[in-house]
């Protein structure tokens, strides 16, 4: 594989380049419906999108004299200290037989995302790096700023179409964005302009002409347009989301970007359209809407920030919420109605708790983005963002999936030979490129199946191969056992393969090989059949359809526009041969050529990198007819064939489990 630094060199050199494969996104729900395997990603969701609602795992309900940092809502909703506990109990009463259940992880850098953070975290629209963001907008198919579930009309008191989610305030807090209140949790906070959250106006006092205030409570003006707070002494608009139906002049958005100032078709919108909008109701018709002139946003005491109760004589939302309405902490003005969200249920259109991990599969960190901040996204409207602490907000969960060891690998120290994994489900098909005691290119195989249930470690027998000539395959290829072998991975990139061969035993770490030429994919195993066909990532083991020239086959590394190809058969004399190409994407379509190389080199028990020769044989096209079907056409001349051999073959993947497959992407 010496060869192949070469070819690369020459490909960065001239400015090549490589374009990453498509991803394909699949959601797999379990039998019984309780979880959802994420085969882009290798988790498996509960499907229970708030299963704290109804499953507290021993943990207190909230209320006035409970530890809020241990508790949950009755809605479901906690703080991240409660999340990080709630998901602990899960794991100590092995949920599901599983004990390695996490919060969703986000890492601190995503480029999808719009903004930057004062931490150097990314936030915004468009993040999908975390494992949220993957499922809303990869997964799931929703494009921000939708939401997953929209809120059907409803009264509230006097009110209509109250949303359970967050209202911006006209009060600007610490010059970073605007004070808010959720009317999911009853917390006062602050957001940044962009983001997409729902208005209320108000007008401060009593409408001239209405009749006159009798009592503390709540009083419905004739007509029932507006409500009059006469705690407060503000009137409020009795449509909680007159903008869903009555944008007065703003333009629909396209996105959460374009145009600057609109407003989504549920409502929502960022600070300067809420600003524009009141502005609007303003000049409605010339004369206000109502008749009014003095809309606005109502404000927000700025000591009630990051709080929930707060006794302030300037905080019309939190009167309206907690004193009028008698809504208490953690608790929606309107419930969420359950319907399915692709092959969820329970999905509250509000934020859910994330934590920082370095990637989807990891753990979370104990340290968030920032201290005393930890991340959150909202199903509401896409958006990545962080939050305080003691804020309360819905939990998903999800297990990773066991890690997939697929592709082609290496003693990076010992250029020339390598293994390729085909790895499917408990089993790995590893088949060891080398060399015999002569130098003469030798491969051999074995199925090596996981040790124990939770062990990274692969055993079985290696076996040496005998078949017909490639050139004139009729029979099978006949498998002799030489040895055995074991394989110890101690993350998804890094391991070991121990093995007795002829006698000989040693030990090699060994390491991915990385053909250079564009991102490495990642491979998923899933029980249930891929969508193999429409798959643009070849990285497998292929062969000719149900074993009708059983015994020979090829290895498939496939990053970018760029396929390595190992390809395992028989010489004239019967006797192992291998062969090798790096075969490169022939425009844009799903052709793959390039030349095809013989190697010697120094026997396997006493590497000697001076001995490793790579030898042009001939050349090879792969045509894809689609992700399971290909054409492998080659001219070869090998010794002792008396000239070139041209001929072609129909090949598709290997499938050797006794269920499901391992697609990478």
């Amino acid at each position: 594989m010496r060869y192949l630094r070469a070819i690369f060199a020459v490909g960065m050199a001239t400015g090549a380049v490589f374009a990453a494969p498509h991803s394909i996104a699949t959601l797999l729900p379990s039998p019984d419906g309780i979880t959802v395997f994420d085969s882009a990603k290798n988790v498996n969701w509960l499907a229970d999108a708030n299963l704290a609602a109804t499953d507290r795992f021993a943990l207190p309900v909230c209320n006035a004299t409970t530890d809020p940092t241990t508790c949950i809502n009755p809605s479901g909703s906690m703080s991240y200290q409660a999340a990080t506990a709630w998901v602990a109990a899960m794991n100590a009463a092995n949920f599901m037989g599983h004990d390695n259940w996490q919060l969703p992880a986000t890492p601190i850098v995503d480029e999808g995302c719009g903004f930057t953070g004062p931490q150097n975290n990314s936030f915004g629209f468009g993040c999908t790096a975390g494992a949220l963001g993957a499922l809303y907008y990869n997964a799931l198919g929703f494009t921000a700023p939708n939401t997953a579930v929209a809120i059907p009309g409803n009264m509230v008191g006097p009110f209509s179409n109250f949303q359970p989610y967050l209202y911006w305030s006209q009060t600007s807090v610490n010059g970073t964005g605007y004070g808010t209140f959720s009317f999911n949790t009853g917390f006062h906070g602050s957001n940044t302009e962009p983001n997409y959250l729902y208005v209320l106006p108000m007008i401060p006092g009593k409408l001239p002409g209405t009749p006159p205030a009798t009592g503390s409570g709540l009083q419905v003006n004739p007509g029932g347009q507006t409500v009059y707070d006469p705690v407060m002494n503000v009137t409020w608009l009795a449509n909680a989301n007159l903008a869903a139906t009555n944008a007065f002049g703003l333009p629909p958005c396209k996105n959460q970007g374009s145009p600057k100032i609109c407003v989504n078709q549920d409502g929502a919108m960022n600070w300067n359209s809420a600003d524009q909008f009141v502005t609007n109701m303003n000049t409605y018709n010339g004369t206000g809407y109502l008749g009014q002139t003095r809309w606005q946003l109502p404000p927000m005491d700025p000591s009630c920030n990051v709080l929930y109760a707060c006794a302030s004589t300037a905080d019309p939302f939190g009167e309206l919420f907690y004193a009028q309405l008698g809504f208490s902490p953690g608790t929606p003005v309107i419930a969420a109605p359950d319907i399915a969200v692709g092959p969820f249920r329970h999905v509250q259109p509000y934020l859910y708790w994330s934590c920082e991990g370095a990637a989807i599969q990891d753990g979370c960190q104990t340290v968030g983005p920032a201290p005393g901040f930890e991340w959150t996204f909202s199903f509401g409207n896409g958006f990545l963002g962080t939050d305080v602490l003691k804020n309360n907000f819905y939990v998903m969960v999800y297990y990773p999936g066991a890690p997939n060891y697929q592709g082609l690998w290496w003693e990076a120290d010992e250029s020339g030979w390598g293994i390729n994994f085909a790895h499917q489900g408990d089993q790995i098909f590893a088949t060891w490129y080398t060399y015999d005691s002569s130098g003469k290119a030798w491969w051999l195989s074995m199925l090596a199946a996981r040790t124990t249930p939770a062990s990274n470690s692969y055993a079985g027998t290696i076996y040496a191969n005998s078949g017909p000539p490639f050139n004139d395959y009729v029979g099978a290829g006949v498998p002799t056992a030489a040895g055995n072998g074991e394989l110890a991975f101690s993350d998804i990139n890094d391991g070991s393969f121990a093995y007795t061969l002829n006698g000989v035993s040693q030990t090699k770490a060994i390491t991915r090989f990385d053909l250079g030429t564009g991102p490495e994919p990642t491979c998923i195993y899933s029980a249930a059949t891929p969508n193999f066909a429409a798959a643009t990532n070849y990285q497998d083991l292929w062969w000719v359809a149900n074993g009708a020239e059983a015994g020979w086959g090829i290895n498939f590394a496939h990053q970018g526009n760029s396929l390595f190809a190992t390809w395992y058969t028989y010489n004239f004399d019967h006797t192992p041969l291998w062969l090798s190409a790096l075969v490169q994407r022939q425009g844009t379509g799903n052709v793959y050529a390039g030349p095809i190389y013989q190697n010697s080199g120094p026997r396997f028990d006493a590497y000697d990198a001076t001995e490793v020769r790579a030898n042009p044989v001939g050349s090879a096209t792969f045509t894809f007819a689609d992700g399971v079907t290909s054409t492998f056409g080659y001219t070869v001349m090998v010794a002792p064939l008396p000239g070139p051999v041209t001929q072609s073959k129909q090949i598709t993947r290997f499938p050797f489990a006794a269920t499901g497959g391992t697609l990478c992407n």
